[in-house]
């Protein structure tokens, strides 16, 4: 059961907003929303990581993207270390945690917020329940594609 009213077009205006924010600070890349969050046929990304929302709100946020995308932001991230496996996920997986956090408290400023641990995966499918709701939006960073997925549950 929902603490605050689900409007997914609000959401997922804040989600775009918290992402661009954080990626030009976290990894200092300029980025491009795109209308056009479908993967494309000849697309692949590779990874997924998703973060499950218990409060105020049941649902997942999930970042699908390439490795070369990974590297890439990584390495801005972390200012030239070498960018083992360990280090690739940890980007990633503290991008999705600011993210998250971000797009909470923008959206339900006085909520109490529970979520989860970021989760890695293969696809952004992956175990979501059949009453989930997507919506997606698509950036644009260096020329590669990286898919946000708000998933809501009933």
């Amino acid at each position: 059961m929902s603490l605050v009213e689900i409007k997914p077009d609000e959401m997922l205006q804040i989600i775009k907003d918290v992402v661009q924010e954080a990626l030009e600070a976290m990894a200092f890349a300029e980025i491009e929303n795109t209308e056009h969050p479908k993967k494309k046929d000849d697309e692949t990304f590779g990874f997924c990581v998703k973060i499950y929302i218990n409060e105020p709100f049941e649902g997942a946020l999930h970042l699908e993207y390439s490795t070369p995308l990974a590297e890439a932001l990584a390495g801005a991230m972390y200012g030239g270390q070498e960018i083992s496996p360990e280090l690739l996920r940890d980007a990633m997986a503290e991008m999705l945690n600011t993210v998250t956090g971000k797009f909470l408290s923008s959206y339900a400023p006085k909520a109490s917020i529970t979520i989860g641990l970021p989760i890695f995966t293969k696809t952004a499918n992956e175990k979501n329940p059949t009453n989930a709701h997507i919506h997606s939006t698509c950036f644009v960073i260096d020329g590669k594609r990286m898919l946000v997925d708000l998933v809501i549950f009933d």
